[in-house]
């Protein structure tokens, strides 16, 4: 038989974060994002180990309007949250801060694993008044920050882009009619096109 081996390389880390979305790409439209989260079980001694820092910010895009923290759950328990809510960095973005650690009454202990939820809604306009257009981009950069009570910290990131949805064109022949099942040269024909406009303002086409 054949064999063959290689080396790789698998990287651990303390605490990891992973972020998610889902929603109506349409101004008006809701978007769900979910960070899930996993924070290590070693050591497994002493009793008690976990993080006494854990932190997640996320700077929500502008173009969107942060409506509010659906929910933190924590090892399959929902846990009351309530997060940092500030303007930007940037013009029109928000900056929103959990602290799950102090939520969890100061540690998130080792080996948990838990989501947090939130809501933004897509705006018509950006906050220098121009329109969201069709296939435009929502860019949302999130970072988790760590420290562990048996020494050790660090951050993990995980970025994601929603996007509004492309108009699409259509195009409907009604000369000659009925249309034969071949067009040859010569032959007239007559069409119409429309577009499904996927904002509120000018299509970007």
């Amino acid at each position: 038989g054949y064999t063959d081996s290689d080396n790789s390389v698998v990287q651990a880390v303390h605490a990891a974060m992973q972020k998610s979305v889902s929603g109506t790409g349409l101004p008006g439209g809701v978007l769900t994002y979910t960070f899930n989260f996993q924070l290590t079980d070693y050591p497994d001694a002493p009793a008690g180990a976990g993080a006494n820092t854990f932190i997640i910010d996320d700077v929500i895009a502008d173009g969107l309007r942060y409506d509010g923290t659906v929910a933190l759950v924590v090892n399959n328990a929902a846990v009351p949250i309530t997060p940092t809510v500030t303007p930007g960095p940037g013009a029109g973005e928000t900056t929103v801060i959990w602290d799950i650690a102090d939520a969890m009454g100061g540690q998130l202990d080792n080996g948990a694993s838990g989501s947090v939820t939130f809501e933004a809604t897509i705006l018509d306009n950006y906050d220098n008044g121009n329109p969201v257009q069709s296939a435009d981009g929502f860019s949302n950069f999130a970072s988790l920050s760590y420290g562990l009570t048996e020494g050790g910290s660090g951050t993990n990131d995980s970025n994601i882009t929603a996007s509004i949805d492309p108009n699409v064109p259509n195009k409907t022949f009604y000369k000659p009619n009925p249309v034969p099942p071949i067009l040859e040269p010569g032959l007239e024909v007559g069409d119409r096109k429309s577009t499904r406009l996927n904002s509120s303002h000018h299509p970007d086409l």
